[in-house]
């Protein structure tokens, strides 16, 4: 009898693994486009030149010469790279330097009253960690505007590679991020030092932040008991995330100037650089979940939660960072897995299709290639890459491993003769067969087997079977529908 080996798209690991009987349970560094299986691009480093520091935002945009740029935020400097690859340190004179790592300390307020010395922190008493420092990051026209939170001050790049970035004038310092609304206003969040407040300048001047008759210039204090982290432009307008909750930002025009009505209790960030925007809608993770924003918030139903939320480093989540890569319709999390201080897995949703899917990739920080040619990524090292750039993982396997298939019928056992490939290229996917007789029971593994012929001779027995393919290095491979053979076997 010929079982088609049909599993749809997407990676399925909450539960146990027999409960993604029928779906994939494991992956790393492959997509599926159109129902078709291959391997995500590979990658490439642009320049040999690196940014110290680590580095936790990237963006890029195109200035009033049609040069493009990218603009990379690290705990301790600001970079400007060309399209070229030319990298420039820009950073702003005296800025306070920020965290490369998140730490955890003794603080005032912990304790109980009256017990120790007074003016001084209980060490046996944890406080609030103090977060990974990440860049908020915006554009101004041409002009580059970036808040580092542990500096607070407003600064301003306007694609000189001879000047550092300075500070703008009158803007409020002691700040945690920057927007530029769509109406081309300015907006400081967690403004002044207040942690919820947020000032805007007038509309079209940056420099002007006191609010008169004769301007649109303001500032609003959220009714929020959380920490203003970023915000985004979305469509209709733009949302503030504070690690608690979510709010809208509606343009009333003067003399209001702007509405800031609540749109999530529960969904706050995990970490400053947990956004993205997609199509006008915002993609961002929460403490415990996914979300979505297309004109109201929801959680978005996650078939990796448990791989995701069960294995990351909690005390190194702030290093959280999220990119969206548009030519596949992917949203993407880079996040510090529970045995890594840094970096080391990835998450993705592919909001065309419905699916989710995960591997390992140590990159803290990424962008979309418009309009650069491709995404560029750094790692913990300051190295800086092109992405999606040819098949080529630098050694890092590409692979699915789906859950099990049931061979057999209630007690009896199958053994697999044959595999029928299905391959864009034959020989390109190689496949080991691994069988139980009971879902906690010993597992038996059989291969790998590569298409060198059709069918394939195999020699593979057991009651519950899955399959790992892997696929060779730097080829654009393809995996369909494979078929094996079954035949009956014993009861054991």
């Amino acid at each position: 009898m010929l079982v088609p080996l049909n599993i749809p798209p997407g990676v399925y690991t909450n539960g146990t693994e027999y409960q993604s009987k029928g779906r994939n349970f494991d992956a790393n560094l492959v997509r599926w486009q159109f129902g078709a299986l291959g391997p995500m691009g590979g990658w490439r480093q642009r320049t040999s030149a690196t940014v110290s520091g680590k580095a936790r935002r990237v963006i890029s945009w195109r200035d009033n010469n049609n040069q493009v740029w990218a603009a990379i935020g690290t705990n301790s400097h600001l970079y400007a790279m060309t399209a070229g690859g030319a990298v420039t340190d820009i950073t702003p004179s005296g800025l306070t330097a920020g965290r490369a790592d998140a730490d955890t300390g003794a603080g005032f307020g912990t304790g109980l009253y009256g017990q120790g010395p007074y003016g001084v922190s209980n060490p046996a008493v944890v406080s609030t960690t103090n977060p990974a420092s990440i860049w908020s990051l915006d554009t101004f026209g041409q002009i580059l505007l970036g808040v580092l939170p542990d500096d607070g001050k407003l600064y301003e790049w306007n694609v000189n590679v001879n000047v550092d970035a300075t500070q703008v004038t009158n803007a409020p310092v002691d700040n945690r991020a920057v927007l530029v609304t769509p109406e081309r206003i300015v907006m400081c969040l967690g403004a002044a030092g207040v942690p919820r407040d947020v000032a805007w300048s007038d509309q079209e001047d940056r420099n002007q932040w006191t609010a008169a008759a004769n301007n649109q210039a303001g500032n609003f204090s959220l009714q929020t008991a959380g920490t203003i982290l970023n915000a985004v432009n979305v469509k209709g307008g733009s949302l503030i995330f504070t690690d608690k909750d979510v709010w809208r930002v509606v343009y009333l025009g003067p003399p209001l100037v702007y509405g800031f009505p609540q749109d999530n209790a529960g969904g706050g960030l995990v970490s400053a650089g947990a956004v993205t925007t997609a199509d006008g809608a915002a993609y961002w993770m929460s403490h415990e979940n996914f979300y979505v924003y297309t004109g109201y918030s929801q959680p978005i139903k996650c078939d990796v939660h448990d791989a995701v939320f069960k294995d990351i480093n909690r005390a190194q989540i702030s290093k959280v960072t999220a990119w969206h890569n548009a030519s596949f319709g992917e949203v993407w999390w880079f996040y510090p897995s529970a045995d890594s201080t840094e970096n080391d897995k990835y998450v993705v949703y592919d909001y065309r299709e419905g699916h989710w899917n995960k591997g390992s990739l140590s990159r803290l920080c990424a962008t979309d290639k418009a309009p650069l040619p491709y995404p560029i990524a750094v790692d913990a090292s300051g190295k800086i890459y092109d992405h999606e750039f040819g098949y080529d993982h630098n050694g890092d396997v590409s692979f699915i491993e789906h859950g099990p298939v049931e061979l057999g019928v209630g007690e009896t056992t199958a053994n697999v003769t044959f595999i029928y490939p299905d391959e864009s290229a034959q020989g390109d996917v190689s496949m080991t067969f691994k069988t139980k007789i009971y879902p906690n029971s010993a597992e038996r593994s059989f291969g790998p087997y590569t298409a060198t012929q059709q069918p394939v001779p195999v020699r593979v027995h057991g009651r519950q079977m899955l399959v790992k393919a892997i696929g060779a290095e730097s080829t654009n491979w393809r995996l369909g529908i494979p078929r094996i053979e079954v035949m009956p076997g014993s009861k054991r």
